[in-house]
């Protein structure tokens, strides 16, 4: 390499000498700072969740062994919490989940419920609630813990049951438990003994107090949502359906539900089962007033494909028509608009999210695609709304909501597993502004938010040697929402010119 450098180098100079001078700042950016990366081959990370505004937990293979790591995010400290050597085929965790609570994290391997206030001493076995497989040569196992949701001092999950085959048939049936996490007790207080198309779920819980709002099946007993509280050991009902058609409903675990100032919102599935009945899918929204009372809001709200949000607790906004349709409610049932209508076969919204009081809205255009590398890849775009009316486009990109802000992901970073998001959009002043620290062809799996920063765990395919042998590694990243400057960026590209100019 030249003693006085490349020509380029030499420009990028002085321009930051002209800049320096002239306090000029622009090309501002996010930086993306890798915090730890997994070995990949060998762990699956499975996840991680925020324990406190410092620490965050993750499963890991680090300097002590296998296990559950807290790290603290200011000092870079780790310490192993709870050692487990859980694999799948090899040396791999298949199966990891991790809850975020008030005060503390539920760290849940294979069913294994442990609670956890970030340290070793803090961190308490709970239950064994099971799991379930498909069993085979596979032998995939996976945790029987569908829900966990927290409604004050008391966390309520909800056991699954077993819907693979090669079970033992003395296990446990589905059940609703509550937990006391002042002393970790459990308590069952419902047991699921429906049909398969009699699904319990938890849709909401109470932020002022300790119970939550379940759905359940009860046959003779009545159809539809019911208390949860820590005052009886059973569930009491709170507001039920009439169920005169003689029909199985439902609300399963892919279907939404969402409370904002007019009450809880939900989709409801029902299958007839009457006689000369097709068996069709009818499903349809529904809102909990705040006094307790259901009212049907619109038809063919959909399934897991299908999304409901609420923006600053006022607004809901969800999809119709396999996803042709967008619109918004208020809460009363007359207060329905059509926001934006495709025409059939022209395209579809997949995803619905709020950032601050914007709508974002993700759509595919099924006319527009073309065949890369043997499979189908189409075109995408993201719709804004705004609470005055009006809308912008952004072409060719798919979008995710975090806070005030939307992450993009560019149109050549698509994937079969996740997107590779590397702009940061604020709808208020249209602004996108670049990532840097992400490494071409990774996909975000998953995030969480702090109070002055997010943490991204990033995944990568690094080989493919054939079926179910596909082979990642894994980044965790912490991007700070804190614009940077021309100077503070002008380092990198000194570090990228420079090993340019050592590789030729």
């Amino acid at each position: 390499m030249s003693t006085n450098g490349s020509p380029m180098k030499r420009i990028l100079w002085l321009i930051s000498l002209l800049l320096l001078n002239c306090d000029i700042s622009f090309a501002q950016h996010y930086t993306a700072d890798t915090i730890f990366s997994f070995p990949g081959n060998k762990v699956y990370a499975g996840g991680f969740a925020k324990v406190n505004d410092d620490l965050f937990i993750t499963y890991k293979d680090g300097h002590e062994g296998k296990g559950v790591y807290a790290q603290s995010r200011t000092s870079g400290n780790s310490e192993l919490i709870l050692a487990n050597n859980s694999f799948f085929g090899t040396d791999r965790i298949w199966d990891s989940y991790f809850h975020s609570l008030k005060n503390g994290a539920l760290i849940d391997i294979f069913g294994k419920l442990y609670f956890t206030d970030g340290t070793r001493a803090g961190t308490r076995f709970i239950a064994d609630f099971g799991y379930t497989g498909i069993g085979g040569s596979l032998g995939y196992d996976f945790s029987r813990i569908l829900q966990v949701v927290q409604a004050g001092r008391f966390v309520y999950l909800f056991q699954s049951r077993f819907l693979e085959y090669g079970e033992s048939t003395d296990q446990e049936e589905p059940a609703l438990w509550r937990i006391d996490l002042r002393n970790l007790s459990r308590t069952k207080i419902y047991q699921d003994e429906g049909s398969e198309y009699r699904q319990t779920k938890i849709l909401d819980s109470d932020d002022n107090g300790e119970t939550v709002i379940v759905f359940a099946d009860r046959g003779d007993a009545g159809t539809g949502l019911w208390l949860a509280s820590p005052n009886r050991n059973d569930i009491e009902p709170l507001a039920l359906f009439d169920n005169a058609e003689g029909r199985f409903l439902r609300v399963s675990q892919w279907q939404w539900s969402v409370r904002n100032r007019a009450g809880l919102f939900f989709c409801r599935k029902g299958i007839d089962q009457g006689e000369g009945s097709d068996g069709m899918v009818k499903d349809s929204v529904w809102r909990l007033s705040n006094s307790n009372t259901l009212a049907r809001i619109a038809e063919n709200c959909g399934d897991y494909d299908d999304a409901a949000v609420s923006s600053d607790k006022e607004m809901l906004y969800f999809t119709l028509n396999d996803g042709r349709e967008i619109w918004q409610n208020s809460g009363p049932t007359t207060s329905n608009r059509l926001l934006k209508l495709v025409p059939a076969g022209n395209g579809a919204f997949s995803d619905l999210c709020t950032a601050g009081n914007y709508l974002v809205a993700n759509y595919i255009d099924y006319n527009d695609w073309e065949v890369i590398n043997g499979q189908y890849q189409f075109e995408y775009r993201v719709d804004i709304f705004s609470r005055d009316g009006s809308q912008q486009s952004l072409p060719n990109v798919e979008a995710r909501c975090i806070g005030d802000k939307v992450l993009l992901a560019g149109p050549d970073s698509r994937g079969l597993m996740a997107y590779e998001y590397d702009y940061v959009f604020t709808p208020e002043d249209s602004q996108r502004t670049k990532i840097y620290g992400t490494s071409s062809g990774e996909g975000l799996l998953t995030y969480q938010q702090f109070s002055d920063d997010v943490l991204f765990l990033y995944r990568r395919q690094v080989s493919d040697t054939g079926l179910f042998e596909n082979r990642y590694r894994d980044r965790l990243v912490s991007l700070a929402f804190n614009v940077g400057n021309y100077t503070a960026f002008l380092p990198s590209v000194m570090h990228l010119l420079e090993e340019q100019d050592d590789s030729e």
